[in-house]
Formats: structure tokens, C-alpha cells, sequence
């Protein structure tokens, strides 16, 4: 059987901290309560951040989900172990993250999901 597979999207201009800050790779926030059911499984973390007034999106980790946590704001904290990609790995113009994110994932505000 094979593991389930997850992403999750944060978009950094929505956080008000500099990416170095904020993500370090093996950790994540999410709204969804879904998670909860995803120990185990693994997560790519993408994070979208405008440079230059263009939308720019990147592969920041891919990860274990090991641990969540509700949080006082009511969110899930989610923690694992995993892969930070450094350089960070562009995802705008490639085909298939192009296809991805028009047809399989269509709305990135949706956050946490299965893939």
C-alpha cells in the first residue's frame, strides 16, 4: 500500500514574515482538521510569495507528517521530518505544476489536501 500523499500551500504575503523566518521545512499550520488523520503520511509544502509583483511559487520541503497539535488560534500545528530544499525549487512554468494547479488543485486558499 502505498503512503498517502498531501500538500499543503502557504502564502507567504499573507504572513508578514521573511520565508527564512517562517518555514523552516519541517513545520506548518493549517486550518483543515484533516491532518489529524494524516499521521504518517507525507506532505510537500509549497509557498507562494509575490517578487516583483509577479505570483511566484516554490517546492519549500517535503516531509513525514510525525506530529499535530491544535493550537490556541485553533489551528493544527504539523510537525515531521523531512527534506528543506535548498535552493528552494521553482514551480511557476513547469508544465506539470502548471496542470496541477489549474485542474487538480484549482484553488491554492484550499490549503491542506490530498493528493
Amino acid at each position: 500500500m502505498k503512503p498517502a500523499l498531501y500538500v499543503q500551500y502557504h502564502n507567504a504575503d499573507d504572513r508578514g514574515l521573511p520565508l527564512s523566518d517562517h518555514y523552516n521545512g519541517w513545520w506548518m499550520e493549517t486550518k483543515k482538521a484533516l491532518v489529524k488523520k494524516a499521521v504518517g503520511a507525507f506532505c510537500f509544502l509549497i509557498v507562494g510569495i509575490t517578487e516583483n509583483r509577479v505570483k511566484n511559487y516554490y517546492l519549500w520541503s517535503f516531509f513525514q507528517i510525525q506530529n499535530v497539535d491544535q493550537n490556541d488560534t485553533k489551528l493544527f500545528d504539523v510537525f515531521g521530518d523531512g527534506i528543506v530544499m535548498k535552493p528552494r525549487i521553482p514551480l511557476k512554468g513547469l508544465n506539470y505544476f502548471e496542470e496541477f494547479s489549474k485542474r487538480e488543485y484549482k484553488n491554492f486558499g484550499l490549503g491542506f489536501m490530498d493528493i
